[in-house]
């Protein structure tokens, strides 16, 4: 049996006539067997689809279910057709096609029914797979329809016509039906987070997603209202950092573990490639098809224009049209699926990268995490990901881009012969000419990375020390700095602008140069050789497709040397040393052991000398440990060693911890949320327990205090809170956490005494609620040890003593050091405290009375010579306090944390109080005060604290282009829009003397032929150079313009009120700086040349069709009418996004460089997931605006680049149609050009829309330049003359401030007078307004009303730089910057080596800086962590030593730093600042007991001052109140006429003559004073003992006083007493045996850290 009766083809009945059609046998087999054969090739991926899909079941629906009716319909017309085709009369006749085609076409229908069963098992929505096979069905299915209908089947083109009726009618129905996906399938109980939206593209059809209509309801509700966030669709379940990291990870810790053993670093590219070589690969092989299909259309080119020229029939020249604008929809939608896919991949590749940088920056050494600053980290994230995305974009070219230029010289041998070699040798040179300019420009790339490294680094630590910054008026040094290394990165940037000029000359020539070489060789080969118009414009357009990889290829080039130093900086990153997780082990062995050391040898770098020796220590369960030693001796390292941040030195050093840890840092961090959210750190929020805790930690107040409570808005690092009421928050998260090891990092240093005596008592001490836990506390506050079980004394990290103490009271060497030391301050301030004299009666058992007094006069003489760097005299802890005696039990309802649950000892069948958990949600949880959150409230209401970003939604206003422009140059503007113009003009000019060349009959004259070679040689040089200099003058006017900006910004951020510093997140600040300045530095000026250029050829191209078809006007205008409203719609959704990206994108810096600044508390508490699930979290918000955005610009192209399609379909339709009237050079220039508009139109409208997106950073970076809130002027004319303030006089008069608008007042009608040379203290509660009234003598905050004045001038009248200037300030947080030592003491750089040499010797300095090779250039590392606290505050003093002004301000300077720190501090200001005006603001009375007056604060006004003295002997004062809390108490009146007190003593002490009784001196000393504290009573009792005296009584001079305090029955009340020869003075509280202590100095008595005694209650 044959296959046909007739021939398969026959050209005479499909080509050579007038009414075509094709023959009987084709219509039976190919358009029957092309359709089947192409489901055939898409079968094996749509089955692998079907198989690697979750098997959900989507429901049937009317939708589904007709679908798979008419494929089982048309599968039954198939068997009837076989049927009657067999068993026919005529069967006999019936060739192999007859019986084929109705098997096939049951093939292919029962194959789709099928899998379209399959696919909704599967869960499959929309088939790609099988739309294509049903289009190409109808589509030959639809040519028979048109032959039968053309000729009727008299030529047997189908076996039955009515069957085949039917079939094409439910054919169509079935491909209109594919139009509608189908719903989502089931989820069951799934996950709401696992779910698509329903407007993503998973739940779109196939065409849906080819066109993007999906996307239609967004781009509607962008125009017509504003986007935000909640009306954005969710992001797509493929994008989401979820499911996105795990399969990154997966190749990247595989390539990880296989380079270890090789000891080789591991690259991202290749798991990145693993990762994501599949959707690489697809995305290719679309790339592929488009490259393949841009090689077709000159060929239809050709014939088009052959057509003009001949006379071949009209319907040939319809159908090149059809086939030149089917071909150009088809690249259309593939080039759109093709960039989509390729963004996704960036996409999932750059979150994959930023969730293993923020992996990575919490499992990083110490000696990494030292090495990369926060500034680089936020730097990789923000711009080196981007830089690897921009090249995965283009990625494909580096193969697409030879394929194609390849193709097309294959294609231009073929029409100029050898000729096109000469061309092809162009190409050839450009090559190494490219390779010097690229490796150049990766040269300054590297450069650039790293000095903008350098100022984000820069940057970070000024907006960190910005308070320190303005109290110093440095801001103008620390903008010089920044400008500085801003200048060197632009140089860099100009160098590669210069670069990238030269690569634009030659690859924009490169095209041009190309032709004109080829057309030259062609004609001067052979004289017969005529340039035709066929052979020109099909020459040209192959030129202009080799054009578009040329031009892409040097951004590739410039993309992939930016991504090459990306690249490695990503791997420096991802392979830097991380701790080790055998650091720590959670073996038990079951010796109730909680926390264990052993041959601990640990390091912070192990290629350093270990910090820790030979540490051996076991802690049981239960116990209270205290660890203390002096500066430097490894105390807080022992801590780090415990939750794992120290390395091993040695193979057998193991650190073992058995049980949950919660954690303390001595420096407490804080999050940016609100203040319950700090405490509870993540856990679920249980009422009960939560209000203990914060009783505990004695917060109660300070709720009270704030503006909402604990839903107030804790500003970054806590700049809202005290440095007393961070310890204390960071304590209650500790204590809320309910581990079951808690390692206390010196919690008590910051806070009040009796404060830090509250929180022993009640939380660490042995009725605390921590009593059954393991607590091991570094402290200075010797005044608990008694209270421990054991203490580990440390020195030069190792530990020299432990044993409780008792033990080391008794054997201890280095504890009697310290008490020696002890002993030897306190003399030295001519005081003597009981506390003193029962340590010294105890040494004098020791040691012998002569020994002692030997081992004191060489603690002094060590002293004398003492620096602080050596660490080689300082005292272990603070001052010693006699033993603590026992407290007493009185509490009621007490509560403790015991094991996992909290335990009311009132009621012991209480349940867990942590069993009754409810999810710490703000819409259900209640704050401390009772109220719900949530409730909607105003900011303030709220206690918001972080304004919300700015976020613009109508167009970008015309004001910001021109300031951009300005800011460009008016000149550089005009010049560049001149030459855009002439280089549109050249280029036409060139093919239009092309056009005028191929037409000219004459043209083979030598003469006439070197004359059009000429000029047009001439006019495309001239055109490639005009090319070369816009893109120099536009790179060289936006980084003007970005430098501008960027200075303008700096100068304007740093003269903004510390108010926006409050309420700004930095990674707002960084963000505008970073990335918003990158944008300004590159985008732009590249987008906004390629716009310029786009537009103009836009123009020119409908100027040459309108010129050579004029009627094409009249279509033109209901286009451009669709293309206006087309952008407009596509502007308004896009610009939008772009602000929501910018804005979303902030948050994300702001974690980041949080969570570095907290890493050991993350890891310390476990966190690490819940802060890499938020990171995540934060990443998706971003992606989500992210995705739209380029959805949205997929969108606007296909819908552009089709009605692009139109313009050439109707100027191919006007070329045939006008043929007999056009020349064919006309006809070649106009398509030529036609088929530029597509890809010129589109990009125009996406250049422009760009532009729009981009100039949103210039819209944010404006908003910082024109909307900022400013400070007063820096210099001001009248500014007093350099030596004011003279005396140091100050007057407030009538002050009344705020912090910023909208708040309250804080001071009120402020009235005082300091005379020159006084030493005046503040003192009062939390909120006072202490700290405001030094901020306004500053004015870091201005009067509302009122003024002050400083030697006569009113400081409002002085410029803020000569105000600041003239003060010096020792701020109480000792701020350093990275840099140089002299840096630090002196960015203004006008101080003399000498001068700095002499103020480091008075601070007690110079001995630890000459011993470093650098001298004053050693290298202070980011914040100063390379120096201990100590030697910080030290360097503070050296600042102050430099300026040395008549007013000097005390910020409570030494409140967190050890004993011998502050005596060096004190002894200097004594001695240097003798002659000054000095205001101390007070945190602790003690502290300004020896001021000339004290000022008390009250909620804003002044409730008293006066003689500290005479305010201490008034009961009702409120001095004397904050005293008695401090445990300071009044001279007896009675007692009588005293001796000169010491210097700095407020109080006169009078001789006692009464002996001391026997029993009493036995007791002292033993050391076995004991006293009971009642907890019902806060204040404490003043007992002065005389011998015979009964308890309960005081006594003084003879006269029996009643005791304040009652005697309660049953117990034993001790007697505060005096040694002899001293009389009643005041006496510290504080649990000490009665402290009788004049106050030293500026220091005062000492209690909590440091033995600082009483304190007011601010911290």
């Amino acid at each position: 049996m044959e296959l046909c009766s007739g021939p398969l083809w026959d050209l005479n009945l499909t080509w050579y006539t007038d009414d075509p059609d094709f023959t009987p046998c084709f219509h039976k087999t190919i358009l029957i067997y092309l359709p089947a054969t192409i489901l055939t090739l898409l079968l094996p991926c749509e089955l692998y689809f079907i198989s690697t899909k979750r098997k959900r079941q989507i429901s049937t629906t009317i939708w589904n279910g007709s679908r798979l009716a008419i494929l089982a319909l048309l599968a039954g017309f198939a068997i009837v057709e076989l049927i009657l085709t067999t068993s026919s009369q005529s069967a006999d006749e019936n060739t192999l096609a007859d019986i084929l085609a109705p098997t096939v076409k049951l093939y292919f229908f029962a194959t789709v029914f099928v899998l379209s069963i399959g696919n909704l098992r599967a869960g499959i929505q929309s088939s790609g797979m099988i739309f294509c096979s049903i289009l190409v069905l109808l589509l030959t299915q639809t040519l028979t329809v048109a032959s039968i209908a053309r000729f009727g089947n008299d030529s047997k083109q189908v076996n039955n016509v009515i069957i085949f009726i039917f079939e094409y009618i439910f054919i169509v129905l079935s491909f209109l039906l594919q139009f509608k996906a189908d719903p989502p399938p089931d989820m069951g109980e799934l996950n709401q987070d696992l779910i698509e939206d329903e407007l993503s593209a998973a739940n779109a059809s196939y065409p849906s997603k080819m066109t993007f209509a999906y996307f239609d309801p967004i781009i509607w509700r962008g125009w017509k209202n504003p986007l935000n966030l909640d009306n954005l669709p969710k992001l797509s379940l493929g994008l989401r950092s979820k499911v996105v990291f795990p399969k990154w990870n997966v190749n990247w810790t595989k390539a990880v573990n296989e380079n270890k053993k090789k000891k080789k670093m591991t690259s991202v590219l290749l798991p990145l490639m693993k990762t994501y070589a599949l959707l690489y690969l697809s995305s290719s092989f679309v790339q592929l098809l488009t490259v393949l299909l841009n090689q077709v259309t000159p060929q239809i080119l050709s014939l088009l224009i052959g057509f003009v020229s001949s006379e071949e029939e009209m319907w040939k020249g319809y159908v090149y049209m059809i086939l030149l604008v089917s071909i150009n929809l088809i690249i259309t939608l593939l080039n759109s699926q093709y960039f989509r896919d390729q963004q996704i991949l960036g996409w999932k590749m750059t979150s994959a990268i930023t969730c293993s940088l923020y992996r990575k920056s919490l499992l990083l050494s110490s000696k990494a995490r030292k090495q990369l600053s926060v500034g680089e980290t936020v730097n990789l994230m923000s711009i080196d990901t981007q830089r690897l995305m921009d090249v995965i974009l283009n990625l494909n070219l580096l193969w697409s881009s030879p394929l194609t230029i390849a193709l097309s010289m294959y294609s231009l041998w073929g029409i100029l012969g050898l000729a096109s070699l000469a061309g092809l040798l162009v190409m050839v040179l450009v090559i190494p000419a490219n390779a010097v300019i690229s490796s150049r420009m990766k040269r300054f790339q590297k450069m650039n990375m790293k000095s903008k490294d350098s100022r984000m680094k820069a940057m970070n630590e000024t907006l960190d020390g910005i308070k320190v910054l303005k109290l110093y008026a440095w801001e103008p040094y620390f903008e010089g700095q920044i400008t500085d290394i801003r200048n060197s990165e632009v140089e860099n940037l100009k160098k590669m602008s210069y670069l990238g000029a030269a690569q634009t000359f030659i690859f924009n020539s490169t095209p041009f140069f190309v032709a004109l070489f080829s057309f030259t060789a062609y004609v001067l080969v052979d004289p017969e050789n005529i340039l035709t118009a066929e052979k020109a414009f099909v020459s040209i357009s192959f030129f202009n497709i080799i054009r578009r990889p040329l031009n892409q290829l040097p951004q590739l080039v410039t993309q992939m040397i930016s991504a090459a130093v990306s690249l490695d900086r990503l791997n420096e990153y991802l392979n830097a040393s991380e701790l080790q997780s055998d650091n720590i082990s959670h073996y038990d062995d079951h010796d109730d052991v909680a926390v264990s050391i052993s041959n601990g040898n640990l390091t912070w770098d192990k290629e350093k000398e270990p910090v820790l020796k030979d540490i051996n220590i076991k802690v049981k369960n239960g116990e209270l440990v205290a660890i203390v030693g002096q500066v430097g001796a490894g105390k807080s390292s022992l801590l780090s060693a415990m939750i794992g941040d120290l390395e091993k030195h040695t193979i057998n050093a193991e650190v073992n911890i058995l049980g949950k840890v919660s954690y303390v840092p001595q420096q407490a961090w804080m999050q940016n949320a609100p203040l319950q959210y700090n405490v509870t750190f993540g856990r679920n929020y249980n009422e009960k327990l939560y209000d203990k805790v914060i009783n505990a930690c004695a917060l109660k107040q300070d709720f009270d205090v704030l503006p909402n409570g604990d839903q107030t808005e804790i500003g970054e690092k806590g700049i809202n809170l005290s440095g007393g009421q961070k310890q204390r928050v960071s304590m209650a998260r500790a204590v809320y956490n309910n581990g079951d090891i808690y390692l206390l990092d010196d919690p008590l240093s910051a806070v009040d005494a009796h404060v830090g005596k509250h929180i022993f008592q009640h939380v660490i001490g042995p009725k605390g609620l921590l009593k059954n836990k393991t607590r091991i506390l570094v402290t200075h506050g010797v005044k608990f040890l008694p209270e421990v079980d054991k203490i580990f004394v440390m020195k030069d990290g190792q530990i020299s003593e432990s044993g409780t103490y008792r033990e080391l009271l008794e054997h201890g060497k280095e504890f009697s050091e310290f008490l020696i030391q002890y002993l030897q301050e306190e003399e030295d301030t001519g005081e003597s405290s009981t506390e003193a004299t029962n340590v010294k009666l105890a040494l004098e058992e020791k040691l012998g009375k002569d020994n002692l007094e030997n081992e004191i006069r060489k603690a002094r003489s060590k002293s004398s010579n003492s620096n602080i760097s050596g660490y080689t005299t300082g005292t272990i802890v603070k001052k010693l306090q006699p033993p603590l005696l026992k407290q007493s039990a009185a509490g009621k309802n007490y509560s403790s944390v015991f094991g996992k649950v909290v335990v009311d000892e009132a009621n012991l069948n209480n349940k867990s109080l942590v069993d009754e958990k409810s999810k710490l949600n703000l819409s259900n949880a209640k704050t401390y005060s009772g109220r719900k959150q949530g409730d909607k409230k105003n900011d303030k209401e709220r206690g918001d604290l972080m304004s919300k970003e700015t976020l613009e939604t109508r167009a970008v206003d015309i004001q910001v282009y021109n300031y951009y422009f300005k800011a460009v140059g008016i000149a550089s503007v005009s010049i560049i829009f001149l030459l855009s113009i002439a280089t549109q003009a050249l280029s036409i000019g060139t093919n239009v003397w092309l056009s005028a060349w191929s037409d000219d009959p004459e043209a083979g004259e030598t003469a006439v032929r070197n004359m059009y070679l000429s000029v047009y040689g001439v006019l495309g040089t001239i055109s490639a150079l005009t090319i070369c200099l816009t893109s120099v003058i536009t790179a060289i006017g936006g980084l003007k313009a970005a430098n501008i900006f960027h200075d303008n910004m700096l100068g304007n951020v740093l003269r903004a009120p510390t108010s926006f510093f409050d309420t700004t997140p930095k990674g707002r600040i960084v963000n505008r700086f970073a990335k918003d300045i990158d944008f300004v530095d590159r985008s732009i000026p590249l987008t906004f040349a390629a716009m310029l250029r786009l537009g103009f050829g836009v123009v020119g191209i409908l100027a040459v069709i309108s010129y050579t078809s004029p009627i094409f006007l009249a279509v033109f205008a209901p286009l451009s009418v669709i293309y206006w409203f087309a952008q407009k719609l596509y502007v308004a959704t896009s610009r939008q996004l772009r602000r929501l990206e910018s804005n979303t994108r902030s948050p994300v810096y702001s974690w980041f460089g949080e969570t570095l600044t907290g890493v050991s508390t993350i890891k310390a508490f476990n966190m690490q997931e819940q802060f890499i699930k938020d990171l995540e979290t934060k990443v998706d918000t971003n992606r989500t605006c992210s995705e739209p955005s380029i959805i949205s610009n997929r969108w606007i192209s296909v819908r552009l680049e089709m009605l692009g399609n139109l313009i050439i379909l109707f100027a191919a339709l006007f070329s045939i149609l006008g043929r007999d009237s056009l020349d064919p050079g006309i006809v070649g220039l106009s398509l030529s050009y036609a088929m530029q508009i597509t890809q010129n139109l589109n990009l125009f409208i996406r250049q422009s829309s760009q532009i729009e997106n981009n100039m949103v950073s210039v819209e944010r970076i404006m908003e910082y330049q024109e909307g900022l809130p400013s400070e007063a002027e820096w210099l001001l004319p009248n500014d007093p003359l350099d030596n004011w303030p003279s005396n140091g006089k100050v007057e407030i008069h009538n002050l009344t401030t705020r912090y910023r608008e909208g708040l309250d007042l804080v001071l009120r009608g402020i009235d005082v007078k300091i005379p020159a040379g006084s030493k005046v203290g503040i003192v009062g509660r939390t909120g006072a307004g202490k700290s405001s009234l030094t901020l306004s003598l500053f004015r870091i905050i201005e009067a509302v009303r009122g003024k002050i004045e400083i030697d006569g001038v009113d400081i409002s009248s002085v410029g803020l730089g000569t105000l600041r200037s003239r003060l010096t300030v020792i701020p109480q947080d000792p701020v350093l910057f990275s840099g140089t030592l002299r840096l630090n003491l002196d960015p203004s750089g006008v101080c003399t080596d000498h001068q700095l040499w002499r103020a480091l010797e008075h601070a007690h300095l110079s001995t630890f800086v000459k011993t470093l090779s650098e001298g004053l250039d050693y290298m202070v590392s980011e914040g100063g962590d390379n120096l201990s606290v100590g030697q910080r505050q030290l360097i503070c003093l050296a600042r102050a030593l430099l300026r040395k002004s008549k007013v000097l301000v005390l910020d409570e300077a030494t409140a967190a730093i050890d004993l011998e720190t502050d005596d060096l501090i004190q002894a200097t200001i004594r001695r240097e600042f003798s002659d000054m005006t000095i205001i101390t603001v007070a945190h602790r009375i003690n502290t300004i007991m020896d001021s000339d007056m004290v000022v008390v604060l009250a909620n804003g006004v002044i409730q008293e001052m006066g003689n500290p003295k005479s305010l201490l002997e008034t009961p009702d004062s409120t001095f004397a109140s904050l005293a008695k809390e401090a445990g300071i108490q009044a001279i007896n009146p009675t007692a009588g006429p005293s001796n000169s007190p010491p210097t700095g003593s407020v109080s006169d002490k009078k001789e006692d003559s009464s002996p001391l009784s026997n029993s009493y001196k036995e007791a002292l000393e033993k050391n076995l004073i004991k006293l009971i504290d009642d907890e019902k009573d806060d204040n404490l009792y003043t007992l002065d003992a005389i011998d015979g005296q009964s308890e309960g009584e005081d006594t003084t001079d003879g006269q029996s006083q009643p005791s304040p305090r009652k005697n309660i029955p049953g117990k034993r009340t001790a007697v505060k007493t005096l040694p002899s020869g001293k009389s009643p003075s005041m006496i510290p509280r504080g649990g000490t045996a009665g402290a009788v202590r004049g106050v030293r100095g500026a220091r005062g008595a000492r209690g909590g850290r440091g033995g600082r005694g009483g304190a007011g209650t601010q911290e």
